[in-house]
Parts: structure tokens; sequence; C-alpha cells
């Protein structure tokens, strides 16, 4: 934090701490939810016109403190129109959703708040936790309705690509295919072209379904899950071959639906080191059998790679894997591995970050993730601004001890001499 940096600066340069704490003091956290006690007070200053953010808040939380979610979301969304800009108001809002049995509402206002403050981490893992849940419980409705489902009817460039399969007999290499299938989901969204189905929702009916039984995605796997996630065209593939032998890789690009047509095939090959170039064929390929002509200026966006470190690959297909099926902390672990390997690997920085806010709020309850709206921390730019300034006024050079100039103690020559009045002079 740049609190801590500011206390570094302090200490080397001999402030009091006392300086820096009164910085920190300057800006005070939200206010906490009231005693039961000041609670109807503040309902009646509310109601007769006090209706200042710092009284909505505390009011809110107040309601919210007895289980009056209802009466907590009437003063949250007024003072959100007021003050649509404050995450504090916002995560108690979309809080409150939650209580109230409303998910959507709470993933709009997780969605529309932009935080950069300390509270973004947990506003956004929120959101993806919410996302998440929501996805899963249509899913998992659709499924129950499966039966009765005609085929329906999807948009015609909608796509769902799911894992693809490695039968090359090294275990080493088994997360490949989930590292592809990943790869492919990010090329064939690049341009715009194609309604690419996120890949949160494919992993999530994997494991509705219990993919791990088998571990495979058949065709007929395939062609399901493009039905109930709503996409009208399904990728699936299989990957051959290992450090030794040249890695083939076989896609097949289908119709989802109970009786899908043939498949087209897009397959190539080349040796494991050249797996990423092959990838990129591999997408090239799949967008041809869409019936897409790339533009140039597409063909380049679509030729961006994630990382040209194998062991960063497969680390984050391990953590691919173990998201799908819910083991977050693992995932997280692997996705950490894969940065670690490639630090410029940005796409496994972000995968991390969402695993662990995600395995993190979504064990907390609304009550305790509301705790989280208290500990704002100090404001940062008035203690650094703060430090800035008595720089300008007492360099800190080595052979000088500003804290004791100020005091008196240094009869050296002065940096700068400052001459107060007492009113009424003396």
């Amino acid at each position: 934090m740049r609190i801590d940096r500011a206390l570094r600066r302090a200490r080397r340069a001999g402030v009091g701490l006392f300086l820096v704490a009164a910085a920190a003091c300057a800006t005070a956290a939200p206010p906490p939810a009231p005693a039961q006690s000041d609670l109807v007070r503040l309902h009646a200053e509310w109601e007769s016109g006090g209706r200042d953010a710092t009284t909505g808040v505390t009011l809110a939380r107040g309601f919210r403190a007895v289980g009056r979610y209802d009466r907590a979301l009437s003063v949250l969304e007024e003072i959100s129109t007021g003050s649509p800009g404050d995450p504090s108001v916002g995560l108690l809002l979309g809080l409150t959703y939650e209580d109230l049995g409303q998910p959507e509402e709470a993933l709009r206002v997780y969605a529309a708040i932009d935080a950069s403050g300390h509270l973004a981490e947990e506003i956004e893992a929120r959101r993806e936790v919410v996302q998440r849940r929501l996805v899963r419980e249509r899913i998992a409705h659709t499924l129950l309705r499966e039966r009765s489902l005609a085929d329906r009817p999807a948009q015609e460039m909608s796509v769902a690509v799911f894992p693809f399969d490695y039968e090359g007999g090294d275990p080493r290499l088994d997360p490949l295919g989930w590292a592809i299938g990943s790869m492919l989901t990010t090329d064939l969204s690049q341009t715009g072209r194609l309604q690419v189905l996120d890949r949160v929702s494919v992993q999530t009916f994997l494991d509705e379904i219990e993919l791990g039984a088998s571990g495979r995605v058949d065709p007929a796997t395939a062609a399901r899950g493009g039905m109930i996630l709503g996409a009208r065209h399904v990728v699936r593939g299989t990957i051959a071959g290992t450090t030794d032998t040249p890695v083939r890789v076989q896609a097949a690009v289908g119709i989802s639906g109970r009786s899908p047509a043939t498949p087209r095939k897009v397959e190539d090959e080349s040796r494991l080191d050249e797996i990423f170039d092959l990838e990129k064929r591999l997408a090239f390929g799949i967008y041809a059998a869409l019936g897409i002509e790339l533009t140039a200026a597409e063909r380049d966006r679509v030729s961006q790679r994630w990382t040209d470190s194998m062991d960063a690959l497969l680390a984050y297909g391990h953590g691919l894997e173990a998201e799908a099926f819910g083991r977050l902390d693992e995932a997280a672990q692997r996705f950490r591995e894969a940065a670690a390997l490639d630090p410029a690997f940005d796409e496994a920085v972000r995968a991390a970050a969402t695993a662990e806010g995600v395995a993190r709020s979504s064990a907390l309850s609304t009550v305790e993730i509301e705790a989280s709206v208290d500990e704002s921390p100090a404001d940062e730019f008035d203690a650094q601004e703060m430090l800035d300034a008595m720089d300008a006024l007492v360099p800190t050079g080595d052979a000088r001890d500003p804290m004791a100039e100020i005091l008196g103690w240094d009869l050296g020559q002065p940096a700068l001499n400052i001459v107060i009045l007492r009113p009424g002079g003396g």
C-alpha cells in the first residue's frame, strides 16, 4: 500500500509517526450500523428531510441489522440515485438485493459500480460469485426440463467451445486439452463476428453433468451442451502425441441439438514446442469452417499469444480443470504457478485473482461481506501529499535531520526560516 511506503519514507526522513497517523485519520470509515435504540431517531430524521448520504447509509445498515431488508433497500436506492459512484453504497445495495432473493438486480448493481479503492476487489469478487450462481441455476433448471425441450433456436453465429480430449498417453500433457479449449474461446471472441459462450458457462455445464466420471467430451455431450447452453455451433476436439512424437490436433465444428449433423473437421500437426502456432492455425480453420473470412486486422488480433511457455500453459490448464469442478483454491494455486513461470501471462494473473476472489467471497455471508465496508483504509493520498510537502520544506539529505531541525535540536544551517506570529504579537 502507498501508506506503507509513506511510513517508510517518514521514518527515513525522521518525521514523527503521529503526523502520518493524523493524515491516516483524515478519512473516516463509512458509518457503522446504529444501535437499535437509535434506529427510530434516525428514521425520523430521514423522514423529516435529513436525507444526506451518511444518515442514509447508517439507517440502511440499521435496517439490515434487524432483518428489514425491504426498508434498507428503499433507503439505499434513494441514496444511490444521488451518489451513483459510491462503492460503499453500491456494495450495500447489491448485498441487500441478494438478501431479498433478487440476484439479477444484485448483479446489475455490482456490474455498474466503477470502484477503484479498497472495495474494488470485493465488489468484483461478489459480482463473479453472483454471476456464476445464476449461470449454475439456469443450467440446472434447463437440465431438469431437458426431456421436454425441443431443439431450441439459437443465434446463427453463436458457438460453445469445449475442452479438447488429450489421447496421447503422457499424463504431463493432460491439461493441454483444457488450455487449447480456453485459447480457442478467446481467439473466436476477438473479432466480434461470433457470439462465443463464456468459459464459465461451459465449465458449469460439464460440472453439472458430472463429466469427471468419464473425463471426455464426446460428440453427443458437445451437441447436448450446445442445446442446453443455447449455442448454435459447438467446437470440440482431440489431441494426440507426446513430447517425443508429433502432436496432432483435430477439431470438430458441429451443430448443437439431439440429432446433430456431421461435423466439419479442422486438423493440424506440429511438434509440441510449436503448439502455439498450431493453435492459431486451428482458430483460423474454425473461422473458415463457419464461413467467416477474416480481415488482415482481425487476423492480427487473433494471432496475439497469451504465452510462449509450455510449462506455464500446462499449469494454466491444470487450473482450468480444477476451477471447472469447484476446486477454486487449487485453481488459484495453479494459475499463480502459471503466472510465476511467465510473468507476462496476463490471463493467468487475471484467472488467479478471480479464483481467489470467488473462493473468498463465496465462503462469506452477506453480513460478513458488509463488515468489509467498515475496513476502509486511511486516505493514502493525504499522507503522501503531507510527506511531499514536508520534503519540499525540509530537504532530506544524508547530513540533515529534519525532525531535529523542526524541534530546534539541530543548530546547523536551516533549510528554510519560517516565522509564526501569534495573534496579538509576542
